[in-house]
């Protein structure tokens, strides 16, 4: 599948935010992290990433941003390829599809 841009960009811009915010708050600068950026710190944590190569350096930063950027891309992917599906009312539910195409 080829890559799209156009969520490539918006994954890379979503990752250097919860970048900033998980550096600020390994730091000790920022005290909580939103319930989003939560889940990415978890999941880097548990893999061992932060024990591996410290986010305190400067080299660390584009691989914290390539593993965030990934997680990112493969759900905007995800999203677009599965469009949410139109919501029937309960009498549609109840007649079914012959009368939704009368």
């Amino acid at each position: 599948m080829p890559l799209d841009e156009e969520l490539y960009k918006l994954a890379i811009d979503f990752a250097e935010n919860i970048y900033k915010d998980i550096y600020l708050y390994q730091t000790g600068v920022k005290k909580e992290l939103t319930e989003e950026t939560s889940s990415y710190y978890t999941d880097i944590k548990n893999w061992g990433w932060f024990d591996q190569f410290n986010i305190e350096e400067e080299k660390a930063h584009n691989i914290y941003i390539t593993i965030i950027a990934m997680t990112k891309y493969r759900h905007l992917r995800w999203k677009k390829a599965h469009p949410p599906k139109e919501k029937l009312s309960k009498w549609e539910k109840v007649v079914g599809k012959r009368a939704r195409k009368a």
